[in-house]
């Protein structure tokens, strides 16, 4: 089975995140054009799709910032306490990424990469959210 379809199975899609989560859809979306096994992949944030590139990824490093302070609505405590995440698999690099990413020295050869960024644009009286997400280097 899927491992988006084992998301949606357990109900796992409407996990709360601090920081906003990424959608069901389009992560089975990704996963549909994505190899079913991977050498190496990587992303910044973490949640659902960590769980999903634990399970096609032989090694998955993600950078993202350390919230399990915020217990119930942590997205790393959402995907360490997945039953489906394969945590052997996965290296955090915690801490913002404009400070983590240009001083990590473990950078490979990715066959995914997936950059997700939330911009907030303020405009007089209202605001828009936007999620961004961005798929730099796919190796099939």
């Amino acid at each position: 089975m899927a491992i988006v379809e084992e998301i949606v199975r357990l109900n796992l899609g409407n996990a709360g995140h601090a920081a906003g989560a990424f959608p069901t859809r389009t992560l089975g979306a990704i996963e549909k054009i994505l190899p079913s096994a991977m050498e190496a992949t990587a992303e910044t944030g973490c949640g659902k799709s960590t769980i999903l590139f634990s399970n096609i990824s032989d090694a998955h490093v993600l950078f993202a910032l350390d919230d399990r302070y915020l217990g119930s609505d942590s997205s790393v405590l959402f995907y360490e306490g997945c039953p489906l995440t394969r945590l052997d698999r996965v290296q955090p690099v915690f801490g913002p990424s404009q400070q983590t990413l240009p001083h990590y020295n473990g950078f490979m050869t990715y066959d995914c990469v997936l950059k997700m960024d939330l911009m907030v644009i303020h405009f007089r009286n209202w605001s828009i959210t936007i999620c961004i997400a961005i798929s730099v280097r796919v190796v099939f």
